[in-house]
């Protein structure tokens, strides 16, 4: 990862661009996101729940909370 970041830093040198640093912690929370998976947990965040939407590039905010409204009548 170091000799990436280091190649990666040169290019971004030449053009005075602030230099990229490796972080635990987000490499921590993609690990976490990886696990992740796109369906509803079943119910054991209650009372807490989840709105889930997912698209294509271009996908528009108001096409998630439509989504998300249309889930009320199942």
């Amino acid at each position: 990862v170091q000799a990436y970041l280091d190649a990666h830093n040169n290019i971004r040198d030449t053009h005075n661009v602030a230099p990229l640093a490796w972080s635990n912690s987000l490499a921590y929370a993609q690990t976490w996101a990886n696990r992740c998976v796109m369906q509803h947990s079943g119910g054991s965040l209650r009372p807490s729940s989840e709105n889930l939407a997912w698209g294509p590039p271009g996908f528009k905010s108001i096409n998630a909370v439509n989504l998300w409204n249309s889930e009320k009548s199942k």
